[in-house]
């Protein structure tokens, strides 16, 4: 089951708001009180959800690129060159591995997904 942030406030004591405070480290709060949150995270074993934090927020680190015809090799060339220009810390928002490390990069003749096409066929 997942924990929220109410649940941790209700067990530290404090408001949400003071919750969020001490996670996020933006604000100023008493020494004794952010160790009463964390002892609560800790024993929740408190995950923040990062689609919420978003939404909170009302922004996202996600990159989507929206394309006419995805069997054009065109489109994949860019694709990968956006991706690579993101760099490595953007694994996972644009066709990334989502692990933070480096996809297994292209594959010689799987063409469109790969930036290395196929030898084209023999005019004979």
């Amino acid at each position: 089951m997942t924990v929220t942030l109410a649940e941790v406030a209700a067990r530290a004591g404090v408001s949400p708001a003071t919750v969020s405070r001490v996670l996020n480290g933006n604000y100023p709060v008493a020494a004794a009180t952010r160790e009463r949150v964390l002892r609560a995270v800790d024993e929740l074993d408190y995950v923040p959800n990062g689609p919420a934090s978003s939404l909170a927020a009302a922004t996202s680190d996600l990159v989507g690129i929206l394309v006419n015809d995805i069997a054009d090799p065109f489109f994949g060339i860019m694709a990968g060159a956006a991706q690579s220009a993101l760099g490595e810390d953007a694994a996972g928002r644009a066709g990334g591995t989502g692990s933070g490390a480096p996809g297994p990069g292209p594959v010689p003749g799987n063409w469109p997904w790969s930036a290395t096409p196929a030898a084209p066929p023999s005019a004979n």
